[in-house]
């Protein structure tokens, strides 16, 4: 699913993607005015869909901008840009970890699928999670791939 039209694009966008079932995917969503979207899927979804609907139609909360900063500060880091857009291990079980981020003109997109994240990819998806925990109850550990 994509996210509604009058939403503006991302700054970062992370989503966790079951292999099995759309129920407990999770994915947050932090524009560049710092609102946080937020989601773990609780739904049935549609064959061959990860989410039942679109994003929140509201953010879960904005970012301070000490978090904001922050956050700012990780995505500018030029590892994370340095990595390769695919890092997986064979298999059809697990999950599927995906960062995209959009800084000026710089994009990059890195999916991690059953294996150990590199630092880089594990340091951002580890911060954005903690940015929205108190809105992902029930979600899967982080180091859960």
């Amino acid at each position: 699913m994509t996210a509604p039209a009058s939403l503006p694009p991302a700054l970062v966008t992370f989503q966790r993607i079951q292999a099995i079932t759309c129920r407990g995917n999770l994915r947050i969503r932090v524009l560049a005015d710092g609102a946080l979207y937020a989601q773990v899927e609780r739904g049935n979804c549609a064959r061959g869909e990860d989410w039942s609907g679109p994003w929140p139609a509201s953010a879960a909360r904005v970012l301070s901008d000490a978090e904001l900063r922050a956050l700012l500060g990780l995505l500018e880091r030029p590892a994370f840009f340095a990595l390769p857009a695919q890092v997986s291990a064979p298999g059809r079980d697990g999950y599927r970890d995906e960062i995209a981020l959009a800084l000026g003109a710089r994009r990059h997109r890195v999916v991690v699928e059953r294996t150990t994240p590199p630092p880089a990819f594990a340091v951002l998806r580890d911060h954005l999670l903690q940015l929205a925990a108190p809105h992902l109850e029930g979600n899967p550990p982080p180091d859960a791939t």
